[in-house]
């Protein structure tokens, strides 16, 4: 929700945009890639919003009752393919709930919570019993309450966007 973002932020993202996917010499890298983008946003009065607006899709997508359901059944519902990957996830994941239940976020504790699963920390003595090696794939289960504060969303957005963000590398190289 860019609309939420401190001017600043957007004003980095929209910078960001205009290297990584808007520039001419990024048009041109990125010409033979199919990709999707999608920003989602109440309002259009943003900067962000304004520098997209050439490239909305104006077309609705619409599909049958029908179709709706062979899609959703084939992805989502078949007891084999969950079983499936649940047992292969099983071997080199690990699942980490954060709960965030109040309106007062306590930031200092918040971020030692997701650096402690950080793959440098792997040989530190902050993380005791740690069962987790390079390849793992750690999934956090960010459990949102209703009474949390909205600077949570300028949080996440920092923590999982912008802070993977490289743009001194080679555009098919600059998240890490």
């Amino acid at each position: 929700w860019p609309e939420n973002l401190p001017e600043e932020i957007v004003k980095k993202v929209v910078k960001l945009f205009h290297l990584l996917l808007l520039s001419e010499a990024a048009l041109q890298k990125l010409g033979a890639i199919p990709y999707l983008l999608v920003v989602i946003s109440s309002s259009l009065n943003n900067a962000l919003c304004h520098t997209l607006l050439p490239f909305r899709f104006h077309q609705p997508i619409l599909l049958s009752k029908e179709t709706a359901q062979v899609i959703f059944s084939q992805m989502y519902c078949s007891k084999w393919t969950s079983y499936k990957i649940r047992k292969d996830s099983q071997k080199t994941s690990q699942h980490v709930c954060i709960a965030f239940n109040s309106s007062d976020i306590e930031w200092k504790f918040l971020v030692q919570n997701f650096w402690r699963y950080h793959p440098s920390q792997s040989d530190l003595a902050i993380v005791p019993n740690r069962k987790i090696s390079d390849h793992d794939i750690i999934a956090f289960h960010l459990d949102l309450s209703s009474s949390i504060s909205t600077e949570i969303n300028n949080f996440l957005f920092e923590l999982l966007f912008l802070q993977h963000v490289n743009t001194g590398q080679n555009i098919l190289e600059c998240f890490h």
